[in-house]
């Protein structure tokens, strides 16, 4: 299942600028400043009664990290049981196929902790396939929205998970 919304600044490989914004979200750059301008840039649309949950990473920082110091973000709901992301797979040729996406995460988390009336928002840096958020809603049992620094549309609009 997709996500019911996506609050994003835009796509990942026609925008120059927010490719290097993630790129330095990963590697640790400028982090305060990177926070401050997401926060303004998402904060203000975002539902009262939302609760941020981040998506599991394999390396490096994550946009759940970096705002989870101005606001709350559940960490740890999914656990990576393996760290070959299919960006890892597909950038060594591995051919993906929907039999394999999210087969290495798992639920960590007791669902009682959520209200019904919650509005779920899975944070992370990029949406690439949509395959990880496909998975974290699939665990969850409920439909979701999604935050993000970019989204390769291309890529996620030729998937239907």
């Amino acid at each position: 299942m997709k996500p019911t919304k996506i609050y994003t600044l835009g796509d990942y490989y026609n925008d120059e600028g927010l490719r290097y914004l993630c790129h330095e979200v990963k590697d640790g750059g400028n982090l305060k400043l990177i926070a401050t301008f997401l926060i303004n840039s998402f904060i203000k649309e975002i539902p009262d009664n939302s609760v941020l949950i981040g998506v599991p990473y394999g390396f490096g920082y994550t946009t759940m990290n970096i705002i989870s110091e101005y606001v709350p973000v559940l960490k740890d709901v999914f656990v990576k049981t393996k760290f070959t992301s299919v960006y890892r797979r597909k950038i060594n040729g591995v051919i993906v196929t929907p039999n394999d996406v999210g087969i290495d995460l798992v639920y960590n988390f007791n669902p009682s902790i959520l209200n019904e009336k919650d509005n779920v928002i899975l944070v992370d840096n990029v949406i690439d396939t949509g395959a990880t958020m496909a998975r974290c809603i699939d665990l969850l049992h409920r439909p979701c929205e999604a935050m993000c620094i970019a989204v390769n549309w291309e890529n996620y609009n030729k998937n239907n998970w």
